[in-house]
């Protein structure tokens, strides 16, 4: 898992992207790809298409919010404003 790539989308899910639920789904999906989310042993659970299924949304929503409140995420994302 790439934190700084993890706190880019999420970065740009608050601000770039805000208003534009398409690009919105691309980081959501993403983060999931990279955070390996839904592998199940040596199968990738995402759809090819880059779509989410609203339960897979809910999830990536919740690894979000724990990420942003855990250290790791917090040094991640303020890694990656320091790098724009």
């Amino acid at each position: 898992m790439n934190v700084i790539y993890i706190a880019k989308h999420i970065r740009k899910i608050q601000t770039i992207q805000a208003n534009q639920p398409s690009a919105i789904e691309d980081s959501l999906w993403r983060i999931a790809s990279n955070a390996e989310l839904f592998w199940n042993g040596n199968n990738n659970n995402l759809n090819s298409d880059g779509t989410l299924s609203d339960q897979q949304r809910q999830k990536v929503w919740q690894f979000i919010n724990k990420f942003k409140s855990s250290s790791e995420g917090q040094e991640a994302l303020k890694l990656f404003e320091k790098s724009r």
